[in-house]
């Protein structure tokens, strides 16, 4: 029983990371464009 419920929550923390991961990239992403919009 133990062994399941640490397996949902390992699959949670999994689920989270790469939604913070897509998250960062996101941001990243929109940086970097207003830099070089501010270059131009």
């Amino acid at each position: 029983m133990l062994a399941g419920e640490r397996v949902v929550n390992e699959n949670v923390i999994g689920m989270l990371k790469r939604f913070k991961i897509i998250a960062d990239k996101y941001q990243n992403r929109r940086k970097r464009f207003g830099l070089c919009v501010k270059v131009r």
